[in-house]
């Protein structure tokens, strides 16, 4: 059993309830099933904001336990994908809002800062998984693999 003890170069913050209730108050704004969709996207993007923290929460766990290096990757990997589901849907809302619901000020900020926080730390994360897997001589995982191609393709 390998043990991992060092921690992670970054930190997944928990989504707060002051931008759930942010958000829901422009749910009350949109009477359109294009504002319907919006607002869908919107709570979408921090569902998985929410399953990228579960997993660094999960990750965090196992460090220094007697834990193979693979669960812990494992977690990572999962953070890859979400955090590149937060950047697609909070995307999808930055180019959708100002048709739905004109100005959207604070919101649009909100968004756009997720975004960027998104690639921040899909890139973060993936980074980490090389990082380890190749200390480790592990194979790349899925979510991990899926990103560099992608980033590599740009």
């Amino acid at each position: 059993m390998t043990m991992v003890q060092q921690g992670f170069p970054f930190t997944v913050e928990p989504v707060v309830p002051q931008r759930v209730q942010m958000w829901a108050s422009s749910a009350g704004q949109v009477s359109t099933q294009e504002g319907f969709n919006l607002i869908s996207s919107v709570f979408n993007a921090l569902w998985w904001e929410d399953a990228a923290y579960q997993s660094y929460q999960s990750a965090l766990s196992l460090l220094g336990s007697s834990t193979h290096v693979s669960s812990v990757i494992f977690y990572l990997d999962m953070i890859v994908n979400e955090a590149g589901n937060v950047v697609e849907y909070w995307a999808y809302v930055v180019e959708r809002m100002p048709q739905v619901v004109g100005p959207a000020g604070q919101w649009e900020q909100d968004a756009v800062q997720h975004i960027e926080t998104g690639k921040f730390l899909q890139q973060v994360a993936a980074s980490q998984v090389v990082l380890w897997c190749q200390q480790y001589q592990l194979a790349l995982p899925e979510y991990t693999q899926a990103f560099l191609t992608e980033v590599q393709g740009r």
